[in-house]
């Protein structure tokens, strides 16, 4: 039962999604070596947004539109997306 009005959602992402990441937002530039600051967060931000557009969130068959962001699982290490989604303080029945 989901007492809090507000919901986190984990989604780990494992490394062979990047074959569909470039079937989704076509080939990230990567390049050798290290990247500068700047590159790093453009690139962060490029694979976040790609994230969006096969990830989808619905609660009761409504699908939610949200905001993700770069995470670490503090207890497992694995990397992953987490988003916040609000919940309607007037819901009733079965969330699925």
């Amino acid at each position: 039962m989901i007492s809090s009005p507000v919901l986190k959602l984990f989604i780990p992402v494992f490394t062979h999604e990047g074959k569909k990441q470039d079937t989704f937002c076509g080939a990230i530039e990567r390049k050798n070596g290290f990247l500068k600051e700047d590159e790093l967060k453009r690139l962060r931000s490029e694979r976040i947004d790609c994230y969006s557009k096969y990830h989808q969130i619905s609660l009761n068959g409504q699908i939610i539109k949200t905001d993700f962001l770069r995470y670490v699982h503090p207890k497992t290490g694995q990397y992953g997306i987490v988003c916040y989604i609000e919940l309607p303080t007037t819901m009733e029945g079965k969330m699925y």
